[in-house]
């Protein structure tokens, strides 16, 4: 079976994940991954990761075909093989940060607690 991690990583890519697994996965199957990707939600990269772990296989093999940055570094790191093309990407894994960020003083300090907790389950 292959499943693609290209483009945005988010709860679509999940959803999409899930039912390929749920309609399309044998007991007998290699899983292949096929990367290029910038990542995207943290959360979703760990949803997907759950996925995978449920899987009742250690042949889950990561194949580039482009970038594997942020999020998606987290499931290429999760795969039990990983088979890096060094000509068509580049490899990024960085300490999270959020986008975005307003408010007062308490949220400020609220956002800065949750990104210190994400750097920390990572």
């Amino acid at each position: 079976m292959i499943i693609s991690i290209v483009g945005d990583i988010d709860q679509k890519m999940v959803d999409d994940i899930y039912n390929k697994i749920i309609n399309e996965y044998s007991i007998d199957d290699e899983v292949i991954i096929i990367f290029d990707s910038a990542g995207g939600y943290l959360q979703s990269a760990y949803d997907i990761i759950d996925l995978l772990a449920e899987l009742p296989t250690n042949n889950v093999t990561a194949i580039n075909k482009g970038d594997v940055m942020s999020a998606a570094t987290l499931i290429w790191l999760s795969c039990d093989k990983r088979v890096w093309n060094c000509n068509v990407g580049d490899f990024l894994i960085h300490c999270p940060w959020l986008s975005e960020v307003s408010g007062n003083s308490e949220k400020l300090i609220s956002y800065a607690i949750d990104l210190i907790q994400l750097e920390e389950d990572i």
